[in-house]
């Protein structure tokens, strides 16, 4: 009984993020007619495939199954226009939700997330963002093949299509901005610069941008100035070289104005005038068993020296956190036939994600160790065991940890072994 509670708790403050004027809201930006009033309103059909992501077995059966007997069934009450969804009466049949979901636009499920991810973060303290790229498989449909192509390899054309993603994990709390999603192959085909330039658009500014050597381009450094976010980037040795023609010693910077190359400058003539003020700062790496080498920074974040490069070392967080959201929450193959489903699955699992993050911080609360000591597996083995435990989670206020930890016992289980 006590587990019911707090499930409907967690429902009621996801009720008041997807409130029925905020749906209606988005609905109406996205200049669809509204559909009359029904069991699977867009409100119930975001909130049922992100539990989809976070059952076992990932099916619309699960979800099903959630909204008949579990605490899902609490969203009903905003159905008011519909019959059925005020006296329970739901059909165990996935058909609806399946229907529903399709019918739900992509922009609805993008303004949805956006504001629950917005309302897991923390309150106090600057944001810092590693970001970085993936690829995922998804269902052959023609579709899907039309809109992502088919991956084309030396032995031949793959049978899976396949579609390009970046995104920006916080790299303290690991929760992750919403991901921007483009084609891998084909004539749609886009590029991890291009989809990065929109994703900066969204951090929040003053946020920190932490990335690796491929970022390390022009194009992406005079974004993160003409939006105000400092940046850590690594550099590839060519660039380097440019900027730094001697580096001496093991440890050092430079402070140096980055301009476009001329061949920058005739394909992106927007950039010919552009001038990026920083530091260029090297430090040779010396690991036992590794071979050395220097690591090179361009950085116009105002910080000492050795600030800088261990906000760099932050970075590898964002590895991790592509892993737990690929391998643990299984999101390496979308089994949708349809590229809008393809992109709305990848963006509930993503939130999904978030959720178990936020379970974490509790966690970590009440160990008083920082979130990155605790296990993700084990936290997912935990609220799966629980059946939907992390939904007992309030967004705001430090409420939200004794809330959690009301759900849970024997917390410490959940830290990473120490290696």
């Amino acid at each position: 009984m006590a587990k019911q509670d707090n499930l409907a708790r967690a429902l009621e403050v996801y009720k008041d993020v997807a409130n029925e004027e905020f749906v209606k809201e988005l609905i109406a930006a996205a200049r669809v007619t509204e559909q009359r009033s029904c069991i699977f309103s867009p409100a119930v059909c975001v909130w049922l495939m992100i539990f989809q992501r976070l059952s076992a077995d990932h099916s619309l059966s699960a979800a099903i199954d959630e909204l008949r007997h579990g605490s899902a069934q609490e969203l009903l009450e905003q159905n008011t226009g519909s019959i059925r969804a005020r006296a329970r009466r739901v059909s165990d049949s996935t058909g609806g939700y399946c229907q529903g979901r399709a019918r739900v636009p992509l922009s609805v499920v993008e303004g949805i997330t956006d504001k629950l991810t917005e309302a897991l973060f923390p309150k106090e303290g600057n944001r810092i963002y590693a970001i970085d790229g993936t690829t995922l498989l998804m269902s052959c449909s023609d579709d899907n093949v039309e809109e992502f192509s088919q991956h084309k390899t030396r032995q031949g054309t793959s049978h899976f299509p396949l579609a390009r993603l970046v995104i920006a994990t916080e790299v303290t709390t690991g929760i992750a901005k919403r991901p921007i999603i483009g084609a891998h192959n084909g004539s749609k085909a886009t590029s991890e610069i291009a989809l990065v330039h929109e994703l900066l658009d969204v951090l929040e500014d003053g946020s920190v941008v932490v990335a690796d050597r491929l970022y390390g381009v022009f194009q992406v450094v005079s974004k993160t100035q003409e939006l105000g976010l400092p940046i850590v980037v690594r550099l590839r040795e060519t660039i380097a070289n440019k900027l730094v023609k001697t580096r001496k010693g093991e440890s050092g910077e430079q402070h140096v104005v980055w301009k476009a190359s001329a061949y920058e400058s005739k394909r992106y003539p927007h950039l010919a005038d552009v001038e990026v003020v920083g530091r260029c700062i090297w430090r040779t790496v010396r690991r036992k068993g590794y071979k050395s080498f220097q690591l090179v920074l361009f950085s116009t974040y105002e910080k000492p020296l050795d600030e800088v490069v261990d906000v760099y070392r932050l970075r590898w967080n964002v590895e991790k956190d592509l892993r737990d959201l690929k391998s643990t929450l299984e999101l390496d193959y979308i089994d949708s036939k349809k590229p809008d489903m393809v992109r709305k699955e990848i963006i509930a699992g993503v939130t999904a994600y978030n959720l178990i993050r936020k379970f974490m911080a509790a966690v970590a609360r009440r160990l008083n160790e920082p979130i990155r000591t605790i296990s993700f597996k084990a936290t997912l083995r935990r609220i799966r065991s629980l059946g939907g435990a992390i939904l007992s989670c309030s967004f705001s206020g430090e409420k939200l940890e004794w809330v959690l930890i009301d759900a849970i016992t024997d917390v410490s289980s959940l830290r990473l072994a120490k290696r």
